[in-house]
């Protein structure tokens, strides 16, 4: 303690100290005193609202008695308040890696992880509270004590992250670009690429992302992929599907669907080689090596140089090229010859949709037709007929919808399929109600052409493709 005044009338001497903090005031006192005298000698230094006058008054008894008080506390000040540290308050859920290898890997599991919030340009991603100041405090003597502030949050804002300020007490933090929220310790970005290093397996579970996606090792079979744009696989894909919204997908590897796949992309697809999948893009297919029992859709073109074709079915609007189509061993491979439209999978499934609805109307009529004729039955028949109308109902409205697509289809003026080595028997070319395949297998470099003018197959010279639908696009 420290001594911090003196005090010395007739009857009595007064010495004051106080604690090191300043917040406690001790007395010593020697002589005779009565309360009102001690009042009037202390609060020449101490406010009159820091002082318990109930000690003093014991004070002032004890000195008639005694003579002498020693370190009796008189007084205590007010403590100062720190501030509030300012905090950083996420309004999204940021990326934070894969599972636990102990959690379900079931495919309802699967399909509902979340492992971030996808975030649009322009969203509230955060606020920022600004630290508060504290409370000041007051000394045994009446002097103020200067609060400690708080602390503002340590966080670090890329430039993907802008800051602004509100009426309220609180700043917010707005995303410059679509993406995800990284939080790298205090570092705080929106990322427009996702990147998985490794597998992307049931710990990760499927994923929907408003960017682009990559994955540096394979997708394994059961997981999702959606991104609004690209979608890049270093490896391969093994029974899982991705859909590129307004992008294209690469896999540098193979990718195995055992007919469970889809690979389905607003710009061009590109793979090395796959097995038993479905592919669907609005633009051009490119492979390396084999397309084996697979479908695939194209606005444009399918196109391999060195690559081979066997199995399953082709619809493109502009073309095929690869070295070898079909194989010797007489496995059945399809390539449709279309329209803009007739390549569409909407197109193909309304079809399909079509042939289900006639298959019915025809089994309805095959158990209708000879019971009309008995009395006795058509009051039970009744509801077959009602289903019958609408199964007919709903004929009509699909092929109205057929029609509607019908209206709008283009055509290249020549479709080739171009095959560098070898075109086999069992490879049949669908074009309309037209048919073309051949006896004995073709030797390359050929192109058979087919135009849509006059309905008519050759086989020509090769020459490059060319797709003048998706040309006359890229040029308005």
């Amino acid at each position: 303690m420290k001594k911090v005044f003196e005090e010395q009338s007739e009857h009595f001497k007064l010495t004051a100290h106080a604690s090191v903090e300043m917040l406690k005031l001790f007395i010593d006192v020697e002589g005779k005193a009565t309360k009102q005298e001690l009042l009037d000698c202390l609060t020449k230094h101490v406010p009159a609202d820091l002082l318990n006058e109930g000690v003093i008054a014991d004070i002032a008894t004890q000195l008639k008695s005694d003579g002498s008080v020693k370190e009796r506390r008189v007084a205590k000040g007010v403590e100062a308040q720190p501030g509030a540290d300012g905090k950083l308050l996420l309004l999204v859920q940021p990326f934070k890696g894969k599972g636990s290898p102990y959690e379900t890997d079931s495919q309802d599991a699967v399909a509902k992880r979340k492992i971030f919030d996808n975030i649009e340009k322009g969203q509230i991603i955060a606020r920022i509270y600004e630290p508060k100041p504290g409370t000041p405090g007051i000394d045994v003597l009446g002097n103020p004590i200067k609060p400690t502030p708080g602390k503002a949050p340590n966080s670090k804002i890329a430039k993907t992250i802008l800051r602004e300020k509100t009426d309220k007490n609180y700043d917010v933090l707005i995303a410059g670009c679509d993406g995800y929220l990284q939080q790298d310790g205090n570092n705080l970005t929106v990322q427009d690429t996702l990147k998985i290093e490794g597998d992307l397996d049931h710990l990760w579970g499927s994923l929907q992302f408003v960017g682009s996606i990559k994955v540096s090792g394979d997708v394994l079979s059961g997981i999702t992929i959606r991104a609004n744009k690209d979608i890049e696989i270093a490896k391969g894909v093994q029974g899982a599907s991705l859909f590129a919204d307004e992008g294209s997908i690469i896999v540098r590897g193979f990718v195995f669907g055992d007919q469970q796949s889809e690979l389905v992309s607003s710009g061009n697809i590109q793979i090395k080689g796959g097995h038993q999948f479905l592919g669907r893009t609005k633009q051009y297919f490119v492979f390396e090596k084999e397309l084996i029992d697979c479908v695939i859709h194209v606005g444009g073109t399918v196109h391999s140089r060195s690559g081979i074709i066997i199995g399953g079915e082709i619809y493109t609007v502009c073309g095929l090229e690869a070295a070898e189509i079909g194989t010797k061993d007489g496995q059945e491979t399809k390539i449709h010859l279309c329209t803009s439209i007739e390549a569409s999978w909407e197109y193909q499934k309304l079809l399909k949709e079509i042939r289900n609805h006639d298959q019915a109307i025809e089994l309805l009529n095959l158990k209708i037709g000879p019971a009309l004729k008995v009395e006795k039955l058509k009051d039970k028949l009744a509801p077959m007929l009602e289903k019958l109308e609408k199964i007919k109902k709903s004929k009509t409205s699909l092929e109205e919808r057929l029609t509607e697509l019908e209206e709008n289809a283009k055509s290249n003026s020549e479709i080739r399929v171009n095959f560098l080595k070898s075109f086999y028997p069992w490879v049949t070319l669908h074009a309309k109600d037209k048919q073309f395949s051949v006896d004995q297998k073709i030797s390359g470099p050929k192109s058979i052409v087919y135009r849509p003018e006059d309905e008519t197959f050759s086989i020509e010279d090769y020459q490059t493709l060319t797709c003048e639908i998706l040309e006359n696009k890229e040029e308005k």
